[in-house]
């Protein structure tokens, strides 16, 4: 019957997805920040989703993959040199973030250390990125959310968007649109992303932190 069909489909589903897992295929998580919705979609807060967005779009997704998390993320997966990594962005809105990671980082039982998170900060220009594991969330709500949910000793890749102007306030600020040639500098960004997201999984913190500044003193 397809009662039975579709039963047998999702035990063989579960069962392939341990067999990966045993053999050390899923071994990083990345999740990039943003808030789902149209009218959020190029807003300052979603450089996340953004940044994601471009280096994703040629990734595989599949129904296999995306089993029953579809309601809490969009997730992807990618191959990195000798590792294999998870991408996703939260369906969740920005403030409950913590809710898709932990669903996710238990499914596929990857630890908060080989965590990589990809937001926005205000404490950075427009263009500056920075690489750190663990410390403060800097008063970032998805970060808030991670962090009640997985633990705090997660990577974060910190994608500058400046302080306010004077006279405005920040909430209108991070959830303002960029304007063109702000636009411009963050898809200029997303390549320095990608290879400090390759080096950081394949090499380690220190030369990523080292490789982005070379790159960013060059420009």
């Amino acid at each position: 019957s397809q009662h039975n069909r579709d039963r047998r489909r999702r035990v063989w589903t579960k069962f392939r997805h341990r067999w990966r897992l045993k053999a050390g295929v899923f071994m990083w998580l990345v999740v990039y920040l943003g808030n789902v919705g149209e009218q959020y979609r190029m807003t300052r807060h979603n450089y996340g989703f953004i940044v994601g967005d471009a280096l994703t779009s040629g990734w595989k997704t599949s129904k296999d993959l995306r089993c029953d998390l579809d309601p809490y993320c969009l997730v992807g997966t990618n191959k990195n040199g000798p590792q294999r990594f998870v991408a996703m962005k939260p369906s969740t809105y920005m403030n409950d973030s913590g809710d898709a990671v932990r669903k996710v980082s238990e499914y596929y039982k990857i630890p908060t250390e080989q965590t990589i998170v990809v937001h926005d900060d205000v404490g950075l220009d427009l263009g500056k990125i920075k690489i750190k594991q663990g410390g403060s969330t800097g008063g970032h709500n998805g970060l808030k959310s991670i962090d009640a949910a997985i633990g705090s000793n997660y990577f974060r890749i910190r994608c500058g968007i400046g302080k306010p102007v004077e006279g405005k306030d920040m909430i209108g600020h991070v959830l303002g649109t960029f304007e063109n040639e702000e636009f411009s500098i963050v898809n200029k960004t997303a390549h320095d992303i990608n290879n400090s997201l390759s080096v950081l999984i394949v090499e380690g913190l220190q030369k990523a932190q080292d490789d982005l500044n070379k790159n960013l003193e060059a420009k």
